[in-house]
């Protein structure tokens, strides 16, 4: 990270590709180039931005320098998200708040226990304007970063709490369809099997009264048999 001359902090990364060092210039500044005395005290719209830039550039101070260990490797993709958390922490410009201090420290911060951070020879110039006027406290981005990390785990567990209950209403819904479903292939084997069974019950009726009906005529012609033998 450095700073220039007139106050301003910036980034410089260098990327190896595997040949070739490309250095980027990432910085924060106000979508507005001249300062008006609206931004003292309300935000306006960032102009953060990524330029290519030659390295080690004359007339700034080093604050800070962060260098990536063999292992893990810092890449691309990595910087895109601390970039995308800065933007969602704070995406406007404020003068005293969210600034070109914050934005730097902010990055720093989002690198973490991931690179081996030493201080440059303009460390005591960090987030000060000129050589007197300090700008940014050390530790408000860390205490961003953290409300930032708390937020995100309270999103977490509701996003988590959402999902069970539509697990919850995914797998009743399934259940109650399946209930349905046998409900009406009940209704529709009754309404299949009911003719069947109604034709065996009148088979059945019809054989029963036939049966008695010989049965009868039997007992009937028994009873004629006897009286006849009585006389």
């Amino acid at each position: 990270m450095t700073i220039a001359h007139i106050g301003h902090e910036f980034l410089h990364l260098d990327v190896f590709d595997g040949k070739h060092i490309v250095t980027l210039l990432i910085e924060r500044r106000p979508a507005e180039q001249v300062l008006k005395p609206l931004i003292i005290s309300s935000a306006v719209p960032t102009d953060d931005r990524i330029s290519r830039v030659q390295p080690n550039p004359p007339k700034v101070h080093e604050i800070t320098i962060a260098r990536c260990p063999p292992k893990p490797i810092i890449s691309l993709l990595d910087v895109s998200a601390i970039l995308q958390m800065i933007s969602n922490v704070a995406a406007n410009y404020d003068l005293l708040s969210n600034q070109c201090y914050w934005f730097c420290c902010m990055f720093l911060e989002g690198l973490g226990e991931k690179v081996v951070k030493m201080k440059g020879r303009g460390y005591e110039l960090r987030g000060k304007f000129g050589e007197f006027y300090r700008v940014l406290d050390d530790g408000q981005a860390k205490r961003d970063i953290e409300a930032y990390k708390k937020r995100l785990r309270a999103d977490l567990l509701v996003a988590e709490s959402l999902e069970k209950n539509r697990i919850k209403t995914v797998y009743q819904g399934a259940v109650e369809r399946r209930r349905r479903k046998k409900a009406d292939m009940e209704k529709s084997a009754l309404v299949a099997v009911t003719p069947l069974l109604r034709t065996t019950e009148r088979r059945r009726t019809a054989e029963e009264l036939a049966l008695k009906s010989m049965l009868s005529k039997v007992m009937g012609r028994t009873m004629e048999r006897v009286n006849l033998n009585d006389t």
